[in-house]
């Protein structure tokens, strides 16, 4: 599996793309901004976009590819001019870096990005998410945080250190990819202990730990844990889930609050997957894998 295509939603609002000497309703949809390739930087794009006459209204943004092919693929690009124009933008709550599919750019070659400036420069968004690896996230206070994404696929021990530090108390969705150890990912189920707690975030009620190779473990650990019975939706999809983990997940949901378990992309047996079909629509068991001799993978690597 790859990232295939853009998003078409961030946050409840449809995306569209924005493109020069067009209008743009900000009213109904998020502007993507992204550069082709024939030269134009990120920056401009930008520029453009800030010319249009209710541009100081944004409120969501996703950043697209920052940068054709001659050069690397880097936030900086995006991140450097949103900084620099941000008294332009007052009112943005919700902004995703690196909306490309792997046509556009691998979400492995997406170069180590410094995500600390944009958060110390807009520290009252609503929304914050990331396509890619970063080198620092830095200590934040972040008291409006709502979402937080971050589609990674080598997740360090660092990054996670540094996400469950966040003074993030109205936090209610996290979303983060694990990857895979070829691709750099150091984390273990172990690393996740302080968010299992139940001390921190206390308003996280939607929990998706995504494409990882640790997912029966997570499953376990996160089905005896105190954050467990506060949980709305919780999502394992595009890991390695297995009859060990689901096993402990359907003797959990009945006592569960759970609206929604995603399981997409798992390596459940038919039989097992029999088990849950009594919760009907709650759990999402698509694209079932088959073991065999290749053994389990993550869904997106490269």
């Amino acid at each position: 599996m790859t990232i295939n295509a853009h998003f078409t939603e961030f946050f409840g609002r449809p995306v569209r793309e924005f493109k020069p000497g067009e209008s743009f309703d900000l009213r109904t949809f998020v502007p993507r901004l992204s550069v082709d390739y024939d030269g134009v930087k990120w920056a401009r794009r930008l520029e453009e976009f800030l010319q249009l006459p209710h541009a100081g209204e944004t409120t969501h943004l996703v950043a697209g590819t920052y940068e054709g092919f001659e050069g690397d693929m880097n936030a900086a690009m995006a991140i450097g001019p949103l900084i620099e124009h941000r008294a332009a933008l007052p009112k943005l709550e919700a902004l995703f870096l690196g909306d490309m599919t792997f046509e556009e750019c691998e979400i492995s070659w997406i170069e180590p990005q410094d995500a600390e400036p944009i958060l110390k420069a807009f520290p009252k968004l609503r929304v914050f998410g990331l396509r890619g690896r970063v080198s620092n996230f830095g200590v934040q206070s972040l008291p409006d945080l709502e979402g937080l994404i971050l589609q990674n696929t080598g997740l360090t021990k660092a990054n996670l250190a540094e996400i469950l530090a966040f003074e993030a108390p109205a936090l209610q969705e996290m979303e983060l990819w694990t990857g895979s150890e070829d691709y750099g990912a150091e984390t273990s189920v172990e690393d996740l202990a302080p968010l299992f707690s139940g001390e921190i975030f206390p308003r996280l009620t939607r929990l998706r730990l995504k494409d990882s190779e640790y997912a029966d473990e997570i499953a376990k650990a996160v089905t005896q844990s105190r954050l467990f019975g506060r949980l709305e939706v919780l999502d394992l999809s595009m890991g390695t889930l297995g009859d060990e983990g689901a096993a402990a997940l359907l003797e959990a949901l009945p006592r569960s609050g759970l609206k929604l378990l995603d399981l997409s992309h798992h390596y459940m047996s038919d039989a097992m997957m029999e088990k849950f079909a009594v919760f009907g629509p709650r759990v999402v068991m698509a694209d079932q894998q088959k073991e065999e001799d290749r053994g389990r993978y993550v869904a997106v690597a490269e």
